[in-house]
C-alpha cells in the first residue's frame, strides 16, 4: 500500500477516486451483466419525440 495514498485501490478492481477520497463501486456479477445490457442496448427515442417526428414526416 502506499503511505502516500492509503485508500488507493491495491488491485485492478474498478474505482473512482480524486486526491481526497477513492469510492469503490463493487456489483454482484448478476447485476453488473444486467448494466451492461442495460448500457449496450440502442436508446429508445421518446414517444413524444417519435410522434413528432410522424407528424412533421406528413
Amino acid at each position: 500500500m502506499d503511505p502516500k495514498h492509503p485508500m488507493l485501490a491495491e488491485d485492478d478492481s474498478p474505482s473512482i477516486w480524486n486526491e481526497r477520497e477513492e469510492v469503490r463501486v463493487v456489483l454482484p456479477d448478476s447485476d453488473f451483466d444486467r448494466l451492461v445490457d442495460a448500457l449496450e442496448k440502442p436508446a429508445k427515442p421518446l414517444p413524444r419525440l417519435l410522434e413528432l417526428a410522424r407528424k412533421k414526416a406528413r
